[in-house]
């Protein structure tokens, strides 16, 4: 009997002390082994939720009474607090289970944010090193604004577009995690690493050189369709940018990362058409652009534009209301009409000076604005019916007006009667896009509103071809 117990004593003492030791080589384990910052750091799972450690990062675990502190590795990666995440029988990250559910703490709420696979949340919270947020100038004397590329919901969109038209020689030199992470992870550290690239291939977002101000519905989606066609014009990201009309208030470092890489010998470009019937615009672009910054500017008929700008926004809000239902909208010309008639025409039957659409076609009004904060020579006037009809000879006016290389030919473009207008060869896109889909029919107003129309664009007619010195056939009606 005194054997079987000294037996069973000596039983329990080893496993108590297997039972210890397994404890002292765990807690040395999770504290930081290579082995396992090596199986921490290096893994990047399917949701990119981890990220590879940067070669400039670093990971500083901090032992303070038994509470280790959490750090965020610069550059997108992150480091554990040595206790409470292991490493899971297939080499996942998960908790261990003694987390308090109530625990609000930094190193608590990372836990549970990788339980529920949810990092992206929770450490967004925290300030990274290299994305402080920027102190950006007041637009219009107004309240001074913070704007980060996390705030933006725009930058995950636009920094898929940037790497979408990546060239091969700088998507090779971006570390393989960063271009598998998902959309909005880490965008910050992401941008940096893209722009990092580019740069160390002498491309660089500027801003922009030359900006097409309008008119809308006048040929503008044509002009920057031809235009980029030339490899000294890179294009922003984007099809509008609407800084200046709409986004001034987020700052110029806003504005910059919306332009398209582009090396030393090359042009940034962007278009907005609102731009030309914005007040603060010429005035806030003397302020904060290049001295040397040139404009296009295409016009056509004063009334056909109206009565595309109608539709082109009659469009847009059937759409939002109607969603997939688009295809049950009955409309005819005549019933679209009646309704450009409604808005075009006042109570009284006469044109409506104030009315948008009218006071777009305003030419005069608008451009001598324009020539109060710039010269007459920083602008090329387009006329969209000689685009139209042959896009070649205004190109080799761009040309000359931007101070470009000779690029275009005459045997690279072609007329489409289909579309009735100018194409190009040997491009991914052979004809400029449409801006309106054309869902709705043309709006045909009465004659007589036509006429009233014309009457009220004839001043400013003449007056524009006075200050452009350009002789417009459509000036004349």
């Amino acid at each position: 009997m005194t054997k079987f117990c000294s037996k069973k004593v000596l039983i329990i003492c080893l496993c108590f002390t297997t039972i210890l030791a397994s404890l002292l080589i765990g807690k040395n384990l999770y504290q930081g082994t290579p082995t396992f910052q090596n199986a921490f750091t290096n893994k990047l799972s399917d949701d990119g939720d981890a990220g590879e450690m940067h070669q400039g990062g670093r990971r500083q675990i901090q032992d303070n009474e038994n509470n280790l502190r959490l750090d965020i590795i610069r550059h997108g990666g992150f480091a554990n607090d040595g206790t409470n995440i292991v490493q899971g029988e297939t080499g996942e990250l998960v908790p261990r289970q003694e987390i308090d559910e109530n625990d609000d703490s930094s190193e608590a709420s990372f836990q549970k944010a990788t339980k529920n696979k949810e990092m992206e949340d929770d450490l967004a919270k925290i300030t990274k090193q290299d994305e402080a947020p920027r102190i950006i100038p007041p637009n219009n004397n107004g309240p001074f604004q913070k704007w980060t590329l996390e705030s933006d919901p725009r930058v995950p969109r636009i920094l898929a577009k940037i790497m979408s038209s990546m060239p091969k020689e700088v998507r090779q030199d971006i570390p393989q995690e960063y271009l598998q992470m998902g959309p909005r992870k880490y965008l910050g550290t992401r941008f940096k690493v893209v722009s990092d690239a580019y740069k160390k291939h002498g491309m660089t977002q500027r801003l922009p050189e030359v900006i097409s101000i309008g008119v809308k519905k006048s040929g503008t989606n044509a002009v920057g369709f031809f235009v980029t066609q030339h490899p000294q014009i890179v294009h922003s990201v984007g099809n509008e940018v609407h800084f200046f009309d709409r986004n001034y208030q987020k700052g110029l470092e806003y504005y910059r990362i919306r332009m398209g890489f582009a090396k030393e010998d090359q042009f940034c470009f962007e278009k907005t058409p609102k731009y030309f019937v914005t007040p603060n615009a010429p005035k806030q672009i003397l302020s904060d652009l290049p001295k040397n910054i040139k404009f296009v500017l295409s016009v056509r008929d004063p009334v056909k534009r109206a009565l595309s700008d109608f539709r082109h926004e009659r469009e847009l809000y059937v759409r939002r209301k109607m969603g997939r239902n688009l295809g049950r909208v009955k409309s005819s010309p005549e019933d679209e009409g009646k309704i450009f008639e409604q808005q075009v025409l006042d109570e009284h039957g006469n044109v409506n000076a104030s009315n948008m659409i009218v006071d777009t076609s305003y030419y005069a009004k608008h451009f001598k604005h324009w020539l109060e904060y710039f010269p007459r020579d920083r602008f090329l006037v387009i006329n969209l019916d000689s685009l139209e009809r042959d896009a070649f000879p205004m190109l080799k006016k761009f040309e000359q007006f931007v101070g470009l290389d000779p690029y275009f030919k005459e045997s690279m473009f072609y007329y489409d009667s289909a579309r009735h207008g100018t194409c190009m060869h040997g491009t991914s896109r052979s004809c400029p896009p449409k801006s309106t889909p054309g869902v709705l029919p043309k709006a045909e107003p009465s004659d007589a509103t036509l006429k009233k129309l014309y009457e009220f664009y004839r001043p400013s007619n003449k007056e524009f071809m006075q200050l452009t010195g350009h002789d417009f056939a459509w000036a004349r009606l």
